[in-house]
């Protein structure tokens, strides 16, 4: 019974490590460098006049834990154009759409940032002038993904790293323990070979005249 739930719990922990160290790739790959790599680029895109349209501060039900959680985020919206084509964006920063927030300060003071009918500086990306933002640059939030990506990433290995270890290492010890009892068996069957020298007779022989 203790040999199962061993590899049992072996089991799971290898599991666990290579879901950890998979979704920490993902995450940092797939979501967090392409992040990081627009908001840096966002600081050289040209820009163009723009005006706010729309701002307001959303709000939706969240549970969590057994708990109904209100969630903040900022809804604004700007209208621009590029080569006398006329576009909406919606973001201020370039990570806009990823976070929100349970306390409403924050949303609120964007939205008094950015009132309807006020003028602005749209950012946009040259190569595709639909994607905009108002304030170009990192934030905070740009490295979020990435950090914790990586930081999953690193803890699967960990996992993963130190059971693999334990597999080699019990490989290792099985191997130099069969290879010395095999030595040691060999070396006591050497010394339990045949003797061949003949019993010596007591001195007290027949005596053949």
């Amino acid at each position: 019974m203790v040999g199962r739930h061993r590899s049992g719990g072996f089991v799971v922990a290898l599991v666990l490590g290579v879901v950890f160290t998979g979704v920490g790739f993902s995450v940092a790959y797939f979501l967090g460098l392409p992040m990081l790599r627009e908001a840096k680029a966002s600081e050289s895109w040209p820009t163009t006049d723009g005006v706010i349209t729309v701002a307001r501060v959303e709000s939706k039900q969240e549970r969590r834990e057994g708990k109904t959680t209100t969630m903040y985020s900022h809804h604004i919206e700007y209208r621009y154009s590029v080569n006398d084509e006329e576009l909406t964006g919606s973001r201020v920063w370039t990570t806009d759409g990823h976070s929100s927030s349970s306390m409403s300060s924050f949303a609120k003071k964007t939205v008094q940032r950015y009132p309807v009918g006020k003028e602005v500086k749209v950012f946009y990306d040259p190569e595709a002038p639909a994607i905009c933002a108002l304030e170009p640059g990192t934030t905070w939030m740009t490295y979020l993904p990435l950090g914790l990506g990586g930081l999953f990433f690193v803890i699967g290995v960990l996992i993963t790293g130190g059971i693999l270890l334990k597999v080699v290492l019990g490989m290792l010890f099985v191997g130099v323990a069969t290879t010395t009892f095999s030595t040691d068996s060999m070396t006591h069957g050497s010394d339990r070979s045949f003797d061949t020298s003949f019993p010596q007779g007591d001195d007290e022989g027949i005596d053949i005249q």
